[in-house]
C-alpha cells in the first residue's frame, strides 16, 4: 500500500514537472518586478570639496586634509673620526705590554722591540745594518723586509736607520748606542 502511494506521487511529480518549473519562474519574476517598483534606498554620492587656495592655519584641519606634515629634521653631520688606525695598524691586535689606550704610541716610541747594533759598508759600497729583534740578530740591506719590519733607509753619518713597523703602521728611527 505504501509502495502504491509512493508510485502515484512519483507519477504525479513526473507529469507536473513543467508546471512546477513554470511556477518557480513566475515567483522569481514577481520578486524582480517588486524590486523594480520598490527600489532600495540609493546610497548618496560622495561630495567633493573644491581645492583650497590657501593653506589652513588650524592644525586639526591640516591633519583632516591628510598631509603628513613637515619633513623630519635632517640628521646632524657625522662627527670627524680618526680612521688612521684602520690602515696603519691591525685593529684586532692587542699588545698586553703597551698598557692601555693612548699609551701604545708612547710605548712604541720608547721601545719598538728592534735595536740597531752596527752599520757597515759592503765591498760594493752599499750600506748594511745589523738589527737585533726579539727573535734574531742579523745583517739587513736597505729596503729589505724581515719578520714584521722593513728597513727603509740607513744614514751612516748620523749613525741611525729608519725602520717601518708593519704591525703598527709607523716608521721608527733607530740610533746606535
Amino acid at each position: 500500500m505504501l509502495a502504491t502511494k509512493l508510485r502515484k506521487l512519483v507519477e504525479w511529480l513526473w507529469r507536473n514537472k513543467e508546471r512546477m518549473i513554470l511556477a518557480i519562474v513566475v515567483v522569481v519574476l514577481i520578486l524582480r518586478v517588486w524590486e523594480v517598483l520598490n527600489p532600495a534606498a540609493v546610497p548618496l554620492a560622495p561630495t567633493y570639496a573644491f581645492p583650497r587656495t590657501q593653506w589652513p592655519e588650524d592644525p586639526v584641519e591640516v591633519a583632516h586634509i591628510g598631509f603628513p606634515g613637515p619633513p623630519p629634521l635632517s640628521p646632524p653631520p657625522p662627527m670627524p673620526e680618526n680612521w688612521k688606525p684602520l690602515w696603519q695598524r691591525n685593529p684586532f691586535w692587542y699588545n698586553a705590554e703597551s698598557g692601555g689606550a693612548g699609551g701604545e704610541d708612547d710605548a712604541i716610541a720608547r721601545d719598538p722591540g728592534i735595536y740597531l747594533t752596527r752599520i757597515a759598508k759592503r765591498p760594493d759600497g752599499k750600506l748594511r745594518a745589523r738589527l737585533r729583534t726579539p727573535s734574531s740578530q742579523k745583517w739587513y740591506d736597505e729596503g729589505e723586509q724581515f719578520e714584521k719590519y722593513e728597513l727603509v733607509s740607513i744614514d751612516e753619518e748620523k749613525r741611525e736607520c729608519v725602520v717601518f713597523l708593519k704591525e703598527f703602521g709607523r716608521r721608527v728611527t733607530l740610533t746606535m748606542q
